[in-house]
């Protein structure tokens, strides 16, 4: 029974370049502190692998 050779599938591809193409937004710390109501425990979610988690409001113009 054959294989394909590894890393040439178009979901090798797609895993190895999971991060790669995703650009996240950069939100200003003075922005942050007003939507989480400056990190008011009330607005604390829980706790994820890289720090605690805070519902955000946001009001769009």
């Amino acid at each position: 029974m054959g294989s394909a050779p590894r890393g040439n599938s178009s979901e090798d591809f797609d895993l190895q370049n999971i991060g790669r193409s995703q650009e996240f937004p950069s939100i200003q710390l003075n922005i942050l502190q007003a939507a989480t109501n400056n990190f008011c425990d009330e607005n604390k979610l829980g706790q994820g692998g890289f720090g605690p988690v805070y519902k955000v409001i946001m009001v769009r113009n």
